[in-house]
């Protein structure tokens, strides 16, 4: 990774997830799982550019399974 924080990328930036064929935006952080409320994802995100269309369509991961940035969101100081 970079060193734009070791935990947290900023919302906004445009990944690929492992595995991935398309691209996922982030949304939020620290997001549970609707299936299991005590499983604490680092990342929500949504289908890069369609955006959010439903929760049933919010893409759930943790920032070990980001292999790719395509595009950094807002960095302020």
């Amino acid at each position: 990774m970079n060193n734009i924080g070791e935990k947290y990328l900023p919302l906004g930036t445009v990944v690929l997830l492992e595995g991935g064929t398309k691209r996922v935006m982030i949304t939020g952080f620290a997001t549970a799982s609707s299936d299991d409320p005590d499983l604490i994802y680092d990342y929500a995100g949504c289908m890069y550019a369609h955006g959010y269309i439903t929760s049933n369509h919010t893409v759930l991961t943790d920032h070990p399974h980001i292999p790719k940035i395509y595009h950094l969101g807002l960095i302020d100081p």
